[in-house]
């Protein structure tokens, strides 16, 4: 078995989207931030990559998704 480098670890094959936007649920005092994203292999929208903290969301919108 081949041993992955921290570099090689970190490479991520991004989703293909044509669209992807978060969502908020929850309420004001605790809102919960949701990526919704048109996945272009399974023709199907899903809901996930969830998250308290907006700043996690928008780095994995960034570093999952390539929108297409």
């Amino acid at each position: 078995m081949k041993n992955l480098t921290s570099k090689e670890f970190d490479k991520v094959e991004k989703i293909k989207v044509t669209s992807a936007e978060i969502i908020v649920t929850g309420n004001a005092e605790k809102p919960y931030f949701e990526i919704k994203y048109y996945c272009v292999n399974d023709s199907e929208c899903h809901i996930g990559y969830s998250s308290y903290d907006l700043k996690i969301v928008f780095g994995w919108l960034d570093k999952y998704f390539d929108i297409i």
